[in-house]
């Protein structure tokens, strides 16, 4: 089964009941701190603690996003149009500002 918003929206309200928008919220800002606080290293623990949490942000993200009648992947791509547009300047450390 390859999983989406729906899907996966559909599991948490069936697991966990259904979240106000605030506290879905709450709940991805959990999982980002949690990435924040993984020791990286080069080693591949390092790399599966990673992943399970970028999972669990998306997850969490998709259920801020239905909370709010959103497609998530839509927002995605309405933004993408925005950025690619942009005039951005560069931090040279693999991240930048936009300008407007």
């Amino acid at each position: 089964m390859i999983e989406n918003q729906k899907t996966i929206s559909e599991w948490a309200e069936k697991t966990f009941g259904y979240p106000t928008r605030a506290r879905s919220i709450a709940r991805m800002l959990e999982e980002v701190e949690e990435l924040k606080k993984i020791e990286i290293t080069d080693d591949m623990s390092s790399f599966i603690k990673v992943a399970d949490e970028c999972a669990d942000i998306y997850i969490t993200m998709c259920q801020v996003a239905s909370t709010f009648g959103l497609n998530l992947h839509v927002c995605i791509n309405d933004k993408m149009q925005i950025n690619r547009a942009r005039k951005w300047k560069i931090a040279g450390d693999g991240t930048g500002q936009h300008e407007d």
